[in-house]
């Protein structure tokens, strides 16, 4: 394989609400690097792929008439990349998998409009609590030159780099077309306040206790949610159809939550 020789954007991607305002604060502090989120507050992965690539993806533009609205030089007339790296700070279950659908969704509906931008995702996710070191991210990387061969960064690690073909997963699929057959819906406050006081921690031992039961979308869907209000009972949990609210949840109250959802 052929080292490649390009300029690189890096772009930082929360993998979960709860990580947004982490990694778009290292965003913040690494020069150069931008941050986006898959889902939850923040600025969308698309919106940040179309601000780089200078696409205008706003209703009406049809592809012809997606000029940049940006004052940023489109990548692929600079001849530069865009790098993703996953993130979740503190480590967690989300796959890498979702970064690479999105970013090959992205690639799909915009590929009339945009510029031919390279896109590489990051094989191995940033997990630690501290910003990665992004220096090696920028340097040159091998090219496949063979199906299945997948260029290395010359980190210590040597995490491969999959480029993004537009031929990933799609973001529909039937199994995706109904509510799941649940009987209780648990939602869980993870705004400001409820994050600040243990909703991640509510959150996961509801995961976790759904799961050791057996009844993760059959019969209990546990949903993350923003601001809920009674936010002086943080965390807040609140149940459905039976409109029950608690406040002040503890990870020990929030898996018997679960448990009685399922009696």
């Amino acid at each position: 394989m052929a080292a490649e020789e390009r300029g690189w954007q890096v772009v930082l991607v929360s993998m979960n609400a709860t990580s947004n305002a982490a990694v778009q604060a290292w965003g913040e502090q690494l020069p150069g690097v931008a941050s986006a989120s898959l889902e939850g507050d923040g600025t969308p992965l698309v919106e940040v792929l179309d601000e780089l690539a200078g696409v205008d993806a706003s209703p009406g533009a049809g592809p012809e008439g997606r000029a940049s609205t940006s004052r940023r030089a489109p990548l692929g007339s600079s001849g530069v990349g865009i790098r993703l790296i996953g993130c979740q700070p503190g480590g967690g279950a989300t796959s890498v998998s979702w970064l690479r659908r999105v970013a090959g969704h992205w690639l799909r509906t915009r590929r009339d409009g945009a510029p031919a931008v390279v896109l590489q995702v990051r094989h191995e996710r940033h997990d630690g609590a501290e910003p990665p070191d992004v220096g090696p991210l920028y340097g040159p990387v091998a090219v496949a030159s063979a199906p299945g061969e997948f260029p290395c960064d010359d980190s210590p690690s040597g995490a491969r780099w999959d480029p993004i073909s537009g031929e990933e997963a799609p973001l529909h699929s039937p199994a995706w077309q109904a509510p799941p057959p649940f009987r209780r819906h648990l939602l869980v406050c993870c705004g400001v306040r409820c994050n600040a006081q243990g909703s991640r921690e509510v959150v996961e031992s509801m995961v976790r206790t759904a799961k050791e039961l057996g009844v993760v979308h059959d019969e209990v869907l546990i949903t993350r949610t923003l601001c809920l209000f009674p936010c002086n009972q943080a965390p807040v949990v609140v149940s459905y159809p039976d409109n029950q609210w608690h406040g002040g949840v503890t990870p020990a109250q929030a898996a018997e939550i679960v448990r009685r959802a399922v009696e």
